[in-house]
């Protein structure tokens, strides 16, 4: 590196200081701020190795990156603006870091460049407001969805009472932090897996809805947790129990990314189109379980309102894991693959019309049931489409005219569900996986 590259980052270094101390609004969230300060180190490790460029590339001339960089950095000072002076040691850095450090000019290496931009307070600084619309949506969001699910919900601006339970979405609940450390984590991400594809760019969008998603988890958990247990208990617990909740949710967030990233990774590779990739979807089923899943939508209510219908949410989780794990089709399955499937999801289908045309919640529970049994494999969907009792409401009815306690039957359903999973999966070979070679064998 020579004596000029040296004074370029000394330079560049107390521009950055600069712009950090100028407005030191960002102190009132510091604990929320300075972790994006991590995206400068991963800019400078995911843009490695560092050579100096040779001599006939290093022009003296001046860069429009600078004179654009000068210009922007001129106007954020007189604007008063993070946002502009973040835009404008992008342009700098890039001024330098184009003429002076070889393999920088690359498609890969600019889009890399959106990590400097995002490790300034401009979020903190210039968009206060945004902590109060994450914070006033969310609460919004959570009571449509709760009230959906047959809660009580009474909303007052960002002030929630569910089942006689109040929860305050606080500034503390803006879900900025989980906005910037979703900017920050999938930026990165979003690098490794889309860095040569033009995916990068349309994807950078989807973080900021992923992260208001996991504000809104975050409001929703707390909310029913606090409504659904002992109002001592919650109280007690619901402060470690919202910040666990946000992180868990914020991970859960980032896992989709992921695995959205890595699909569209495996789409360019296989140089196929994104809308045939679309195309490809099993949308039909995805249509039937949507349809039957929505008329029975008051089971979810159920599970954490009914006392002998409690933790029928974990034995559902658990009773489709085998499901779940099971890998997507390459090509478009239809339900018409396999001898009983059409069947058996027919007749949940069946069942959930006659549910509407008499009101009938069991149809619609059974229904539900009948067509997530249809996509299992053949190997171990007998009993395993019989432990689906364990997360129906109707075991709690048998439950109640024996004179079972909610919670012996609360262990019970656990128990039924996670030997019915077992039985699932410990039912897989080589001969029954689905799909083998793209195409469906034995079902």
């Amino acid at each position: 590196m020579q004596r000029r590259d040296v004074a370029a980052v000394i330079a560049l270094a107390l521009l950055a200081a600069f712009i950090w101390l100028r407005d030191l609004r960002w102190l009132d969230a510091a604990g929320d701020t300075l972790p994006i300060l991590v995206g400068l180190p991963l800019f400078i490790w995911l843009a490695s190795p560092w050579h100096a460029a040779p001599t006939r590339f290093a022009a003296r001339s001046i860069s429009p990156a600078l004179v654009l960089g000068v210009v922007a950095f001129a106007v954020g000072i007189v604007a008063d603006s993070t946002l502009v002076l973040a835009a404008a040691w992008t342009f700098l850095l890039w001024s330098w870091m184009s003429r002076r450090v070889a393999g920088a000019n690359n498609a890969a290496t600019r889009k890399l460049l959106v990590l400097p931009f995002i490790s300034f307070p401009w979020i903190a600084n210039d968009f206060e407001r945004l902590g109060w619309w994450f914070r006033l949506s969310g609460a919004a969001a959570v009571a449509r969805a709760l009230g959906a699910f047959d809660f009580e919900v009474v909303r007052r601006g960002t002030f929630l009472v569910v089942n006689g339970f109040s929860v305050s979405v606080e500034p503390a609940c803006s879900g900025l932090n989980g906005l910037q450390a979703m900017l920050v984590a999938g930026v990165v991400l979003a690098y490794v897996k889309l860095k040569h594809t033009p995916w990068f760019w349309w994807n950078l969008p989807l973080l900021v809805a992923a992260a208001w998603f996991a504000n809104f988890a975050r409001i929703a958990f707390g909310a029913v947790f606090g409504a659904t247990l002992d109002p001592a208990f919650a109280q007690r617990w619901i402060g470690p129990v919202h910040e666990i909740g946000g992180w868990v949710a914020l991970c859960a967030m980032f896992l989709l990314c992921w695995l959205l990233f890595s699909w569209e990774e495996r789409a360019t590779r296989t140089n196929r189109s994104a809308g045939r990739r679309l195309a490809a979807l099993p949308w039909l089923e995805f249509a039937v379980v949507g349809y039957c899943a929505w008329r029975s939508r008051e089971i979810f209510g159920a599970w954490f309102t009914a006392p002998f219908a409690r933790f029928g949410w974990l034995a559902f989780a658990i009773w489709i894991m085998p499901l779940a794990l099971r890998p997507l089709p390459a090509h478009r399955s239809g339900l018409g693959h396999g001898a009983r499937r059409p069947w058996i999801a027919a007749a949940g289908v069946a069942l959930t019309l006659l549910g509407d045309l008499g009101d009938l919640n069991l149809c619609h529970h059974l229904g539900l049931a009948l067509v997530l049994i249809a996509f299992a494999p053949r190997a171990g969907r007998a009993l395993w489409g019989v432990s689906a009792i364990a997360w129906l409401p109707a075991l709690g009815w048998l439950a109640s005219r024996i004179g079972m306690s909610p919670a012996a039957l609360a262990g019970l359903r656990v128990g039924i569900a996670a030997l019915g999973g077992a039985w699932a999966w410990s039912a897989r070979s080589a001969r029954e996986l689905d799909y083998a070679d793209g195409h469906e064998v034995t079902l």
